[in-house]
């Protein structure tokens, strides 16, 4: 395609044309194809990311009392996107790929355009306490919500946040599989509860990360501001507080033996990736190669490694691809790796590129 030799200044602005909705067929063609094309992930990547700081920047210029937010939050709920659907004409393609950029731009910041932003809103799934809305973020992608008390949820790749649809200002509470910031509306009359699989977190006004994937033995919750009761459910209505949670602290649950420990942390370094960054500090290699799958929705498979290298490693990732993040880790640990690229499968669905991890010795 031609337009990859032009200036990437130029790149941008059409971009930011579709973005706008204000490219003519033509472009808005270019564009389109430019989401198919591997070769053009590191153009997207770097141009949403700039129209991502760019709308900071104007949120924070605007005048006190203008919010924006219950608007971009009617905008993600209503998006529902047919994945299984393969043909569209060149109208709807455009008016779903606008949808996405602009989500993409105002409620993630977009890390990956390698996996476009997918987001489902389940509606009316009854269970035995009623009915209850869902959120579903995809592997390899994030989002940015506003609940209906002002509370804000950024929700990370490949979570799930659940919460009645009786949800109001008295009635907060809410369900969460995978892993969530949340910066809660202070209401001390009317705490907001959160359910993971093992804890529960009871807060009045506070800023903390959560972090409870099913496949992960531990549960842990850090605490940048304000305090939070962290309980265990127990059975029926056998409910224990396990702690007070204070700022600059992380609890560690163990789901399989029930034990928990708490320490002071770096709090940056377990919310950051709502921010677009993700930092080790004094990390092991399996520690760092779990959050690289989810961070970039790929497989990492270790072979030829009877066990991991124990030393910690320390690094930071933004910008760089998941190559040059294994090059980095290539150098520093003396292993290898190799890419399988994404195929067709036999049911029709891509598989994701995977990365075998092997000693360079073997």
């Amino acid at each position: 395609m031609k337009d990859k030799e032009k200036n990437p200044e130029e790149n941008h602005k059409l971009i930011d044309k579709f973005v706008e909705d204000t490219c003519n067929y033509d472009e808005a063609t270019t564009v389109i194809q430019w989401f198919n094309d591997p070769s053009y992930r590191m153009i997207l990547f770097q141009t949403l990311r700039k129209l991502w700081y760019r709308d900071i920047e104007k949120e924070k210029k605007q005048e006190a009392g203008v919010n924006l937010a219950p608007t971009l939050d009617k905008i993600h709920h209503r998006i529902n996107i047919d994945r299984e659907s393969e043909v569209f004409s060149l109208q709807k393609r455009t008016r779903i790929y606008r949808i996405f950029l602009r989500v993409a731009v105002v409620l993630i910041l977009p890390l990956l355009v390698t996996s476009i932003l997918f987001v489902h809103e389940k509606i009316n799934i009854v269970t035995n306490d009623g009915l209850y809305t869902e959120l579903s973020v995809a592997p390899g992608s994030k989002l940015r919500t506003v609940l209906p008390d002002g509370t804000v949820v950024w929700l990370n790749s490949g979570s799930t946040l659940k919460y009645p649809q009786s949800f109001s200002c008295k009635n907060r509470q809410a369900i969460l599989t995978g892993e969530a910031y949340f910066d809660v509306k202070p209401d001390r009359l009317h705490p907001f509860l959160i359910k993971t699989e093992g804890l529960d977190l009871n807060v009045i006004g506070t800023s903390f990360n959560v972090m409870a994937y099913p496949d992960e033995k531990n549960i842990s919750v850090t605490l940048e501001e304000g305090r939070i009761s962290v309980e265990n459910p127990g059975s029926g209505k056998n409910i224990s507080r396990l702690c007070f949670l204070e700022p600059k602290e992380q609890i560690v649950f163990q789901k399989e033996t029930g034990t928990a420990g708490i320490s002071n942390v770096n709090t940056d370094q377990f919310t950051s990736w709502k921010d677009g960054r993700l930092i080790f500090r004094n990390n092991t290699l399996d520690f760092i190669f779990n959050r690289l799958e989810r961070w970039y929705n790929t497989e990492i498979e270790i072979v030829g490694v009877g066990n991991l290298p124990q030393v910690p490693y320390t690094l930071t990732i933004e910008d760089e691809t998941i190559i040059q993040v294994l090059e980095y880790l290539s150098v520093a640990s003396g292993l290898s790796y190799e890419v399988i690229p994404s195929k067709k499968q036999e049911n029709g669905r891509i598989s994701t590129t995977k990365y075998v991890i092997s000693d360079k010795t073997f």
